[in-house]
């Protein structure tokens, strides 16, 4: 059982985009698992993804199936494998210590359905998220 499994979806992006996320998530054990679910037409960066980290679930899909049905795909395939789940856009950036501040509240509130960090710019301002 993990304590928290991360999931990013991709679209025919480049391994530059994603791999500081991956080597941040992966900074020191945590019992954490990373899902990569890989929805372009051809996987072209599969084994530069696994050569940062071998433990890293890479899935293809068949086709294009939206990052909704594609994080789905991730969140069924670890049904009742971790305490959480959290989803990630291949555009960001998380650190290590704040997904461990997110675990730790998640850990003291207990009854929740959803749990949104503030999110902010490189520089430290506020990025207001409208679609909440």
């Amino acid at each position: 059982m993990y304590k928290i499994i991360g999931c990013i979806v991709i679209y025919d992006n480049e391994i530059s985009e994603i791999k500081d996320l991956i080597k941040e998530f992966y900074k020191e054990d945590i019992n954490q698992k990373l899902v990569i679910v890989d929805n372009s037409e051809i996987s072209k960066i599969k084994d530069q993804i696994l050569e940062i980290n071998k433990d890293i679930d890479y899935i293809k899909t068949e086709k294009n199936v939206g990052y909704g049905a594609a994080n789905n795909i991730a969140i069924r395939k670890y049904e009742n494998a971790s305490d959480y789940f959290i989803v990630m856009n291949p555009d960001i950036f998380v650190k290590l210590s704040d997904l461990k501040k997110l675990i730790k509240f998640a850990d003291e509130k207990k009854e929740f359905g959803i749990i949104m960090p503030k999110i902010v710019f490189p520089d430290g301002t506020n990025q207001y998220l409208c679609k909440l």
